[in-house]
């Protein structure tokens, strides 16, 4: 957060606090992936909201990071199962979670499109 923080702050060092950014958030999907998580987990969301930030901030590889925060999206949908999940004596409703995931999956396929980047039939 501090690199991504620092974009916003220093135009100057824009281009390298975005990339050292892209950098911590593949190493914490890598730790994500390594982790026993029990329960729902919304890393990787959190992940994709932050790398959909990054292509929007960006001059130079807004494909690239619209495409991660996509694929991070379209990867938590699954993961939230069930009407509600229930922690620490707080119950929290998931098709509220579902949803929001699913907004800021439509927005950042719109994100794709305006940015003129190839569609996954393109990459084939």
């Amino acid at each position: 957060m501090i690199y991504f923080i620092k974009a916003y702050e220093r135009p100057a060092f824009r281009n390298e606090s975005i990339q050292a950014s892209a950098n911590n958030l593949e190493k914490s999907l890598e730790a994500f992936d390594k982790r026993k998580t029990q329960g729902i987990q919304l890393d990787v969301y959190e992940i994709g909201r932050v790398y959909e930030e990054l292509g929007k901030l960006t001059s130079q590889s807004k494909c690239q990071y619209y495409e991660r925060a996509r694929a991070a999206y379209i990867r938590q949908l699954p993961k939230i199962e069930g009407e509600s999940y229930t922690a620490y004596g707080h119950t929290t409703r998931l098709a509220p979670v579902r949803a929001e995931i699913a907004r800021y999956l439509d927005s950042v396929k719109l994100d794709l499109s305006q940015a003129r980047c190839p569609t996954e039939a393109e990459n084939q």
